[in-house]
């Protein structure tokens, strides 16, 4: 994915996520590369595939905050602001869960 071969690099990384599917970094990185290519679609021009290829994003990576950023943009456009909204509410829930573990319990002395 370094030399931005995001198509090319598609099948490959498929094939990864098929045979491990419960592996995070292989899920992850399709995701990611996922992304990439969706932002090709965007200059394109074309909506309907770029929601197409965000969905698939989120479905491999349900906490790819720019995915889930990019389809509440699309949406909102689309004039669909129910879903569009749904995307901004699960970027606040990853981002409280997240927080919520950085968070360090401090044993307090009676």
């Amino acid at each position: 994915m370094k030399l931005k071969r995001y198509s090319s690099a598609d099948k490959p990384l498929r094939k990864a996520v098929e045979l491990s599917p419960d592996k995070e970094t292989a899920n992850d990185t399709l995701a990611e590369n996922l992304f990439q290519i969706s932002k090709s679609v965007r200059v394109n021009g074309k909506t309907g595939e770029e929601i197409d290829v965000l969905r698939k994003v989120v479905y491999f990576n349900p906490e790819h905050i720019p995915a889930h950023e990019r389809l509440s943009d699309v949406y909102d456009k689309r004039l669909s602001g129910v879903i569009a909204i749904t995307h901004c509410i699960i970027i606040q829930i990853i981002l409280s869960e997240k927080t919520a573990k950085r968070i360090v319990p401090v044993a307090c002395s009676p």
